[in-house]
């Protein structure tokens, strides 16, 4: 998607541009480190886990020709302890695509001599699991070693990125340079670690550094922003000093970006309101909205291909485009129906946090509609979603929001800053009822399978089912009914409220109803039977491993489970062992308000046995302090999977 937006806007870095062939920049780090021989004399470096002493990521722009390139080396020296680390490093595996691979160099090294040498002649075309790479195995790596690895590539001409830098294992020094001719300045920014940044002029070149000692290893933990919690560069042009071009602001960034979606409107206003009219119907905004949405992702195809003409009226002819080109196509329709609607851009919260004070088409990576008359989202990227909440890698993020301002009939973007809005736990929730009888003689239970599920609790369940044929829906969701009970045999399955162009139906929750005959909840022991109660709800996640948490605890959306499962107590047996049914574990935040928490209980009601559980998690963000108080409550679903209902044979 980036290429398509920004790959015109860096041209103005080689405009005016005297003095602009700078002396290329010194690489003399591309060469095998002469101190790596000696490092490994040194015993105490072998005494840790399997670890990289030293590890550097130097990005620098050249001028070749009269276009501005940029370049990428990564230059790693990794200490081999152990045979894990053996089996990680025995083979160097690069895209098959790598034709803007420059060189390769690696080296083996142990007790000062080097075992083994290789370079990009040694790899050799292979395919892994249906994927074809380049694959070197290297030789002589054994544990003791120090294998030393130099990647030179040749990067896309973008003038912004990021770089993550924290690796699976401990790095003793981490380095990382950006190097770009003198006239050329650069914004640059260390995020998840603190490191003085130096900027120092070198043979015509600018060198910008950042030096980290003892970079832990990155732990994805369970429930956290993942790669937003890693140490990361980025890096943005600011200026050419030489012609005093400057980088864009936000501001100017939302109109360019906006005019580059509408384009010239007038030119196609009458054509595609025509080609939309059929749709643009409803007596509410909220059905508008959706019934345009609707028509569009079942009738434009959005395909791959590089070369596809994303003009309005070649979509509309054509009646396919690529995925800039639905977004263009999504957001016209709607200006050209007078619907009120915003362009949304942020990144993914999971990979980075949207800092609206860095200015980089960075964060810029995702695009979604918001429209304020009825403050729903639409991603024009999701086939199988309908106008709703934003999709949850984006809840509470901040997002540049880009408002249509018309004058004399031409429009323009106007920006500001939002957060995008986290819903309600009320608006989430999953309620699942369960009705059971028990056949002793055939040592089966039955199942009365009911599912209710709203908005992001029912995962895109609801257009899977829609967009698909009927022995796809009959092995999906005949298996998601099933939950564990993989031997169970489906006698029903009936789904309500799956027409995603139905606005009445997208307004209720996804249902599914289904009859189940399982073996595998039943057991016997002797003249007793054991209902396996805890696994009729699923899977559930658990944390048993106690380690320090390191992270905030972060979820994709609040959400709530309600379960009641019925049993019905089978002749001739009465239940035991109940107390360990009743669990409650609730936490509240420091003015009493609940924020997330198990319980369960029961009751019996003549032949019948009624258990009713909830799990919740109010919000999305909690700090780290909380984390023994949460992980109890996740750990509380994963011990009501081991319970158990006994029915003892009466005498």
């Amino acid at each position: 998607m980036k290429s398509t937006w920004l790959g015109f806007l860096f041209y103005f870095l080689l405009i005016g541009n005297n003095g602009l062939m700078a002396q290329a920049p010194e690489r003399s780090n591309y060469e095998f480190r002469s101190l790596t021989v000696n490092e490994s004399k040194d015993k105490t470096l072998l005494n840790k886990p399997t670890w990289t002493p030293w590890f550097a990521k130097r990005i620098y722009y050249q001028i070749v020709g009269d276009e501005l390139k940029r370049f990428s080396i990564n230059h790693y020296v990794t200490a081999v302890t152990d045979d894990k680390g053996v089996e990680e490093n025995n083979k160097i595996r690069l895209p098959l695509y790598s034709n803007n691979l420059v060189d390769v160099k690696v080296r083996v090294v142990k007790d000062g001599k080097i075992l083994a040498s290789h370079t990009a002649s040694d790899f050799k075309k292979v395919k892994e699991e249906e994927v074809e790479l380049q694959l070197l195995a290297v030789s002589s790596l054994t544990i003791g070693c120090f294998i030393e690895v130099i990647i030179h590539t040749e990067e896309e001409n973008d003038t912004y990125d990021d770089a993550y830098l924290q690796l699976g294992e401990e790095v003793g020094q981490m380095n990382f340079s950006l190097v770009v001719p003198e006239m050329l300045k650069f914004d640059i920014q260390l995020y998840n670690a603190q490191a003085p940044l130096r900027d120092t002029l070198v043979n015509g070149n600018r060198h910008y550094l950042y030096q980290l000692s003892n970079v832990p290893a990155f732990e994805s933990e369970e429930y956290s922003a993942k790669l937003a919690n890693k140490i990361r560069v980025e890096y943005n042009f600011s200026e050419n000093i030489n012609n005093n071009k400057k980088s864009m602001r936000y501001p100017e960034i939302g109109r360019v970006l906006f005019d580059r979606l509408i384009g010239d409107f007038s030119s196609y206003q009458s054509e595609l309101k025509k080609f939309i009219k059929k749709a643009n119907k409803g007596a509410t905004e909220k059905e508008r909205i959706l019934a345009i949405e609707h028509f569009l992702k079942t009738n434009i195809v959005v395909k791959s291909e590089r070369k596809i003409d994303d003009e309005i009226k070649s979509i509309i002819k054509n009646k396919f485009c690529s995925r800039y080109g639905f977004n263009r196509l999504l957001t016209a329709a709607y200006i050209a129906s007078e619907i009120p609607v915003e362009v949304v851009i942020t990144s993914d919260r999971f990979n980075k946090v949207f800092d609206k004070n860095f200015h980089s088409w960075s964060f810029m990576n995702n695009l979604m509609l918001y429209f304020p008359g009825t403050q729903s989202y639409i991603e024009p990227g999701s086939i199988i979603s309908r106008a709703g909440y934003a999709g949850n890698e984006y809840l509470g993020q901040n997002a540049l929001h880009i408002k249509p301002v018309a004058l004399d009939g031409q429009y323009s973007g106007v920006t500001s800053f939002k957060m995008v809005s986290i819903p309600d736990l009320e608006q989430n929730n999953d309620k699942m009822v369960l009705n059971v009888s028990i056949e002793p003689e055939r040592n089966t239970a039955k199942i009365n399978y009911h599912r209710e599920m709203s908005n992001f609790a029912e995962m895109g369940l609801r257009g899977v089912y829609y967009l698909s044929g009927q022995t796809s829906q009959k092995d999906f969701f005949y298996d998601f009914v099933k939950n564990t009970g993989s031997g169970c045999g489906v006698i029903r399955l009936v789904a309500s409220n799956y027409n995603l162009g139905d606005v009445n139906e997208m307004a209720q929750p996804f249902v599914i109803d289904a009859d189940l005959s399982c073996q595998d909840y039943l057991e016997k022991a002797g003249d007793n039977l054991i209902l396996k109660v805890g696994e009729l709800i699923g899977k559930q996640s658990e944390l048993y491993e106690d380690k320090d948490r390191k992270n905030d605890i972060v979820l994709q959306y609040p959400h709530a489970y309600e379960r009641i499962i019925r049993v019905k107590i089978p002749k001739g047996y009465r239940p035991k062992g109940l107390e360990k049914l009743v669990i409650k574990d609730e936490y509240t935040d420091d003015k009493g308000r609940k924020q997330f928490g198990f319980t369960n209980n029961w009751k019996q009601d003549g032949d019948e046995l009624i258990l009713t559980g909830t799990e919740y998690y109010q919000g999305v963000f909690y700090p780290k302090s909380r984390y023994a108080e949460f992980r109890k409550v996740i750990n509380d679903a994963a011990d009501f999977n081991k319970l158990v209902i006994v029915f003892e044979k009466l005498p």
